[in-house]
């Protein structure tokens, strides 16, 4: 599902280079759950925004599904996310003035789907993730574990080839942070491949594969 090789990623502040990714190879089949790890500043995240197709890296090849996502122009690349692509992120970017519904209504309504056929996919798949009954809600009405469902239901209701969640749990607490990743785990079962960031070890348990990450490097 994902055949990367040699990424390598360097940040520029000022007259500073900063290298993050110091040629990574990364290797993902359809249906796995990895949870990469690492601590702080090690490039977890940077890594994923590369493999997410959501930042430029400077040199490598990546293959997602099997294309080569070089030749993709800026502009097929943003439809390529849409359609294919999912993402969870720990703020849970969520629209504050539109409704959990209408939250999950807005990547499929760009995608040409009828407003009336969003609107049941919406309602869909906050029955998935247990939250049907806030459909109306605004976010401000919705507790932060609610609100990352919603992010949850959002990011898989176009029935993502990849769902990549970043820190997903970071602003919940255990409780929370165990029914997101119990949605996680769930949607595994079911065939979703997951790429899940996480500083916590204890949370990679809910993943069959587990990659650490250390100064831009992952250990093998």
């Amino acid at each position: 599902m994902i055949k990367a090789s040699k990424i390598f990623k360097t940040y520029h502040n000022g007259i500073i280079d900063v290298p993050v990714l110091k040629g990574i190879d990364f290797e993902m089949k359809k249906g796995d759950f990895i949870a990469l790890t690492g601590k702080s500043g090690a490039g977890k995240s940077t890594l994923l925004y590369q493999l997410g197709l959501l930042d430029e890296f400077d040199s490598g090849e990546l293959f997602i599904d099997g294309i080569n996502t070089h030749s993709m122009t800026s502009s097929e690349k943003t439809q390529f996310r849409l359609n294919n692509l999912g993402y969870v992120f720990q703020d849970y970017a969520l629209l504050p003035e539109l409704s959990a519904s209408e939250n999950i209504m807005v990547p499929l309504l760009m995608q040409g789907v009828p407003t009336k056929e969003a609107y049941e996919i919406a309602v869909n798949t906050l029955e998935k993730v247990g939250l049907k009954s806030k459909a109306d809600n605004l976010p401000s009405q919705l507790s932060g574990g609610e609100q990352q469902r919603v992010s949850v239901a959002r990011a898989i209701a176009n029935e993502p080839k990849i769902l990549f969640a970043d820190e997903p749990t970071s602003n919940l607490d255990t409780f929370n942070s165990k029914i997101v990743l119990d949605l996680f785990k769930e949607l595994n079962k079911k065939g979703q491949t997951i790429l899940l960031i996480t500083h916590e070890i204890e949370y990679t348990k809910y993943a069959n594969k587990v990659i650490s990450m250390t100064d831009g490097k992952t250990n093998k």
